[in-house]
């Protein structure tokens, strides 16, 4: 038997995001623009050795909710008539990724899990209602997650949060019970696993392609925070990202006003991302210092170095002695990396 859930909402609110949370797979496209998913994909959640499966549907986002309810409101059978349309992606995209999000919602859904963006107000986030009406003439159940609620609050000041949204979407929606989900990319997992582990915290790892697409998710407030490289963050900094702080043993020459997370209450905590130059373990040692040698020249050209360090580099050239050093000194800290982040 299979039980399917589908994940529907607005264009744009962090779907995707949430889907990656979910399954812990690298699925989907995550950017800052509307309507990315176009087509209703599914993933096992739960798969039992009876053959019994979980299945969670990641859908199209919602498009021109306003214009599409006015236009079913005035139809006798509005779902019916919705789904016998073909409109062409290309010219009317909101109204068909709107028709692949009921078409899955009415055809493979038992429940269907409603995502709001809960960092908007509610009467700001006026699609929701919309939405949410056309979901109750399908007639499935309907679970609504609040997403984005920011960083883990008292209880009190999170209840209040879901007070006026469950207000707010009262006439379509009972209460119940509700959770937060908090969630973190991760472009360096082990990295962030060893912050979290000693600070005694609990997140998601969100996983990415790259550092570009966890920025973007971060920028767009789809999720609350990101463990990543200098040369991501640095076009960000003093904009639309706060930061913490820095892994490093010194602060960064970068950004000298942003502590290291030593400073933060974790001495003697450093991991940096590192490249060198390495050899065959055959090569002539003469060979391997002139390539030392040329190197360390290399790192003494100002020009070179401010070029490297505007995009967040630091040259540290050493000797072949001293890089064979950071490389087992480094085996010690991702030991640890590897055991905080539970992998086998």
């Amino acid at each position: 038997m299979n039980i399917n859930l589908s994940l529907v909402s607005h264009t744009n609110v962090g779907k995707t995001t949430l889907m990656r949370t979910l399954t812990r797979q690298d699925i989907g496209e995550v950017a800052d623009r509307p309507h990315v998913t176009e087509e209703a994909e599914s993933h096992v959640l739960l798969d039992t050795p009876e053959g019994d499966r979980l299945l969670l549907w990641d859908t199209p986002g919602f498009g021109d909710s306003a214009r599409l309810l006015k236009r079913l409101r005035a139809n006798a059978n509005p779902v019916g008539w919705l789904l016998t349309q073909v409109w062409d992606r290309f010219t009317d995209r909101p109204f068909f990724c709107s028709q692949r999000a009921i078409r899955n919602v009415s055809e493979e859904s038992d429940v269907v899990l409603y995502l709001v963006n809960a960092a908007e107000e509610p009467a700001a986030a006026g699609y929701a209602e919309k939405e949410l009406e056309i979901l109750g003439w399908i007639g499935k159940p309907v679970v609504v997650l609040l997403n984005q609620m920011g960083t883990t609050r008292a209880r009190e000041a999170q209840a209040l949060e879901e007070e006026r949204w469950s207000r707010h979407l009262a006439a379509h929606v009972t209460t119940r019970e509700s959770i937060q989900i908090h969630s973190i990319p991760l472009d360096e997992t082990p990295d962030a696993m060893r912050i979290l582990a000693r600070a005694g915290l609990k997140m998601e790892a969100v996983l990415y392609k790259g550092g570009g697409p966890a920025m973007a998710d971060v920028v767009a407030g789809h999720v609350p925070c990101y463990f990543g490289n200098l040369n991501e963050l640095i076009p960000h900094a003093g904009g639309r990202i706060t930061m913490l702080a820095v892994s490093s043993e010194r602060r960064a020459a970068q950004l000298p006003s942003v502590p290291t997370v030593a400073e933060q209450g974790y001495p003697g905590f450093r991991t940096v991302t590192w490249n060198g130059y390495v050899a065959p373990a055959a090569t002539p040692r003469d060979i391997v210092e002139r390539i030392a040698r040329e190197i360390g020249a290399a790192c003494k050209d100002a020009a070179f170095v401010e070029r490297l360090n505007k995009i967040g580099v630091d040259p540290a050239c050493g000797t072949p002695a001293e890089f064979a050093q950071v490389i087992r000194d480094d085996l010690v800290i991702w030991k640890e990396a590897v055991q905080a982040a539970g992998m086998k």
